[in-house]
């Protein structure tokens, strides 16, 4: 991505930075709120299944057949 940005999109290298610092905060906050989220008992599987629907929500289709 760092080449993309940067060459292909003419970005400076600040601008990179910014990108990738965002990214590693919101990724961080993620990870804070969902720690808290599993640590209660009650609410282990809901968020497991949660995740689960989201990330195949999330991720394009594919196909099952080479034709």
């Amino acid at each position: 991505m760092a080449n993309f940005v940067t060459t292909t999109l003419g970005a400076p290298a600040a601008a990179l930075g910014a990108i990738e610092g965002v990214s590693e905060g919101l990724a961080g906050a993620g990870r804070f709120v969902g720690g808290a989220l599993a640590d209660d008992p009650g609410r282990r599987r809901a968020v497991a299944v949660g995740g689960a629907r989201s990330r195949s929500a999330a991720t394009p289709p594919r196909r099952c057949s080479p034709h």
